[in-house]
């Protein structure tokens, strides 16, 4: 349990690669192939990076560590057993992995800003989408892409305690604990007023905070400014698809801030 609960209150959440996407121990194989791998691959400088500030590339492997353990006790691959145990049960049929090529057209175009402030189609890589890389590569922590119908159905069933309609997914005491701050006390807080629950964002003090919100709101956000909380004491969930890079925190604040001010009673 101890172990269980350190690995999700890992917070690092980077970029699994600078470059291709798919970290090279896990190209091909199983999250406990790939984890045994990583055990004893190298820390590779960043590319790009100069001078004596030289630090080495690295990311929290915890999310992955965790599908690792959900594919050990479950005896199923991790994305098989979300569908099985999440997707399906929740109605989600449009949460998928990569960009399957079967379903790309039906992807939401990405943009990033020109070298004079237009917007550009794409996400101004050179070596192709970066969620692309992702097909076939199920992570624990990156790489899920879905709708927002999807999202809302899962932002709703946290909401609800782990219930929605007739499924199941999490008890109601599994979820008042995920969203609460698990972090030590001496631990640096992600930031003033936010702490860290079981794979999620909290917000503890929301003066501290210094944002419209409400003690409890658990949150996460995702790639190209896309954002989802769940505010307990509103009975709220918010969801932000901008399809924007680089990640946009100001715009996310910004509309954070418009939900909350949207409230009339």
């Amino acid at each position: 349990r101890v172990v269980t609960r350190t690995i999700a209150t890992s917070m690092r959440r980077e970029t699994s690669s600078s470059r291709g996407g798919v970290p090279r121990p896990f190209a091909g194989t199983s999250h406990r192939t790939g984890l045994r791998r990583r055990a004893g691959h190298p820390a590779r400088a960043r590319q790009g990076q100069r001078g004596p500030a030289r630090r080495p590339e690295h990311r929290s492997f915890a999310h992955d560590v965790q599908a690792a353990l959900v594919e050990h006790f479950s005896g199923m691959p991790f994305d098989a057993y979300c569908q099985e145990v999440i997707f399906a049960p929740l109605g989600m049929k449009n949460s998928v992995f990569g960009v399957p090529p079967e379903r790309a057209s039906r992807f939401a175009a990405i943009y990033h800003p020109g070298p004079d402030g237009q917007l550009l189609a794409g996400d101004g890589r050179s070596d192709g989408d970066l969620y692309a890389h992702f097909t076939g590569h199920p992570f624990g922590g990156v790489g899920l892409s879905t709708t927002a119908q999807d999202y809302l159905r899962f932002a709703q069933m946290l909401l609800n305690g782990g219930r929605l309609g007739g499924a199941r997914i999490l008890s109601r005491k599994t979820v008042e604990l995920m969203r609460v701050h698990h972090l030590a006390p001496e631990a640096t807080p992600v930031a003033p007023g936010l702490g860290y629950g079981l794979g999620v964002g909290v917000v503890t003090d929301p003066a501290q905070f210094k944002r419209l919100s409400s003690a409890g709101q658990f949150f996460w956000s995702g790639y190209a400014t896309t954002a989802m909380f769940v505010d307990p004491k509103e009975q709220m969930v918010a969801l932000l698809f901008a399809q924007y890079l680089p990640e946009d925190f100001r715009f996310i604040d910004n509309w954070s801030a418009l939900v909350y001010q949207a409230i009339d009673d």
